[in-house]
């Protein structure tokens, strides 16, 4: 079985934001979706945390990019990426990945962010394997549904359960970063779980377990 470091990566190795909550803030400077979108979106979200369906409920709303073509946002993701995403990831966080690559092991990133953001990123580390927030598409536009799990809480733990036999990996030698206290569900599947930039409740379990802790800042800081 293989040895894997496997990195959360909003709020972790993008410090202090999300790749998504970026990408849909400049989509909405760039009128490619409306307010009348973004609230159609929430009022679904918190519809399903009413429902009692929790965060998870509210993060797996997609509803802001229903009817958008699939390669208008792939455009504009690309450009996104390069320019806004890439030169704010944490150096300490990028030199960490290249780290455990040169001692062998494969990486992994994890993210709730969309498909297109994610593998992006999954690209630029070389990454073996990526989880994100697969959007289901009906022709060419987006249907503002999400196909499968969202990785959120114990759904993240779920997915990596699931890719176990794919992956080969084993949970015991490998090692995880992560920032927020949702994560501890899938961080204790892992030998060596690392707390990077925690929420003060996950800083408090880190220091509890005696996990190690981490501030990784942005490359723009």
């Amino acid at each position: 079985m293989a040895d894997w470091a496997v990195f959360d990566v909003d709020g972790t190795l993008l410090p202090g934001t999300s790749m998504e909550k970026e990408f849909s803030k400049y989509l909405l400077r760039c009128r490619v979706i409306r307010f009348t979108s973004l609230f159609s979106f929430l009022l679904e979200g918190f519809g399903n945390l009413l429902n009692g369906q929790g965060l998870y409920g509210l993060k797996r709303s997609k509803k802001y990019l229903k009817g958008i073509p699939v390669s208008l946002i792939e455009q504009k993701s690309i450009w996104f990426f390069n320019n806004k995403i890439w030169p704010t990831i944490s150096i300490e966080g990028l030199n960490t990945t290249k780290q455990y690559q040169k001692n062998g092991c494969k990486i992994l990133l994890m993210s709730g962010s969309p498909d297109f953001l994610t593998n992006q990123l999954a690209n630029k580390l070389e990454a073996d394997f990526a989880i994100a927030c697969n959007l289901d598409i009906k022709g060419e536009t987006y249907s503002g549904s999400v196909n499968g799990f969202h990785p959120y809480g114990e759904q993240k733990k779920n997915l990596l359960l699931n890719a176990k036999d794919k992956l080969d990996i084993e949970f015991e030698k490998s090692t995880v970063f992560a920032n927020h206290h949702t994560d501890v569900i899938h961080m204790e599947l892992f030998g060596k779980p690392v707390a990077v930039n925690p929420t003060t409740t996950l800083r408090k379990i880190a220091l509890e377990r005696e996990w190690e802790i981490r501030h990784w800042g942005s490359d723009a800081s």
